[in-house]
């Protein structure tokens, strides 16, 4: 008897110190502590007018957490002063991870409810105290690639983006480039044009994209590039595996793969540049089969290929 009574008031204390901490907690504070922490650690400004509290459940028992912070119609302003606005945005914080000195939140950010379109981002900070080596994990589900528009210096680009992204070891006050692996689909997919002192590229209607890869400062690796379709003047497959040097030049290395254009986009489109050239001569089904090696430089993409 006196041992269940026992048990009893222990857990009469576990209620009652979730009660509390439930209702005491300083909410408000660890709000903006956390605000503040993702906007330092990746240059983002969180534009929120006010968060309401509430549960992150929703966003999946790995993900979501126990309390999460929800606003509607948030802006969010990159780095080079263009902004993205989230219909909804839930921050949802894993409380143990501050047991262990470190940050851990789920942000979803719905773009639009109607194209169901939305980014959910994990987000990791190792080291509580520090915005160095945070880490996240990115799953994109129908975004607008013309929001691109709003953070780089990019014009014209347009199709609806799906697919998993992960950035590693990044910090964006010392400017270092993260590790990234990508899993990524496009459809609808139109490239601007590119202007460059030696090159001028129009743009060109691919629909389609697949891409699979990896990328570190001294290393790239593209397992799969697959974009166009028979309706589409350009298409092809690429695969590459490259290393790099202090500079981000491909020191060694090869990049091969299969390229097919329509003769009338060549001719009227694509006049700085002779595909015999850069990618060999077309086979009877008009395929260019090419395998090329790095040199040091960039230049060596619109080389003649290893077997011409």
């Amino acid at each position: 008897m006196s041992r269940l009574f026992f048990n009893f008031k222990i857990l009469t204390f576990v209620v009652g110190l979730s009660i509390g901490a439930i209702f005491f907690f300083p909410y408000d504070h660890l709000k903006f502590m956390v605000i503040q922490k993702i906007s330092r650690a990746t240059g983002l400004d969180l534009r929120i007018q006010q968060l309401k509290l509430g549960t992150g459940l929703g966003l999946g028992v790995l993900k979501g957490g126990l309390i999460a912070f929800k606003a509607e119609g948030v802006q969010v302003a990159g780095p080079k002063g263009g902004s993205i606005e989230c219909e909804s945005l839930v921050l949802s914080p894993q409380l143990w991870s501050f047991l262990i000195a470190r940050l851990q939140v789920t942000i979803s950010c719905k773009l639009s409810e109607k194209n169901k379109s939305e980014v959910l981002v994990v987000f990791v900070l190792p080291k509580f105290w520090s915005q160095e080596n945070a880490s996240a994990e990115l799953d994109l589900d129908n975004v607008d690639l013309s929001l691109a528009e709003s953070f780089a210096p990019v014009t014209g680009l347009q199709g609806l983006l799906s697919g998993h992204l992960s950035m590693d070891a990044f910090s964006p006050q010392k400017g270092t480039l993260p590790n990234l692996g990508w899993s990524l689909s496009a459809k609808g997919l139109v490239l601007p044009s590119l202007t460059s002192d030696f090159l001028m590229l129009p743009a060109v209607r691919l629909d389609n994209l697949e891409s699979k890869g990896t990328f570190s400062p001294s290393h790239i690796k593209i397992e799969q590039l697959n974009f166009g379709n028979e309706n589409t003047p350009l298409r092809g497959q690429i695969t590459a595996d490259l290393k790099l040097d202090q500079g981000s030049n491909p020191q060694s290395g090869e990049i091969s793969g299969k390229i097919t254009s329509d003769v009338a986009f060549e001719k009227s489109q694509l006049r700085d540049i002779d595909f015999n050239d850069v990618f060999g001569k077309a086979n009877e089904a008009g395929e260019r089969n090419f395998k090329k090696s790095a040199n040091g430089s960039w230049m060596f993409l619109l080389k003649r290929p290893l077997d011409n």
